[in-house]
């Protein structure tokens, strides 16, 4: 929590509604880093070739299915964490705006 801390120490005088957009804004920014982690390692060719792929790599992805899950639940963790340290109630007036 101390690494959020000091990620965001430098927004306190964004108001609510910057916040929220900073939340949103780290979160699409997580769901892509988290899709390109998770996508096939190459194009998937989807035309017909003449012959029939002996292998089992087509569509084969970076991680295993456990690592993607792991992936995505760390993710999503990091986004809530520094999604409640943004959007806490603050108690001084000058953060209330």
């Amino acid at each position: 929590m101390k690494m959020c801390e000091n990620l965001f120490m430098h927004l306190p005088w964004l108001n609510r509604s910057q916040r929220v957009v900073v939340v949103v804004g780290f979160g699409v920014t997580l769901y892509i880093f988290g899709a390109w982690l998770s996508a096939p390692e190459f194009p998937v060719s989807t035309g017909w070739v003449g012959y029939a792929p002996l292998t089992s790599s087509f569509g084969r992805t970076r991680l295993s299915g456990g690592a993607d899950l792991i992936l995505w639940l760390v993710l999503i963790a990091l986004w809530v964490a520094a999604s409640s340290y943004l959007l806490r109630t603050r108690t001084s007036n000058r953060d209330q705006n």
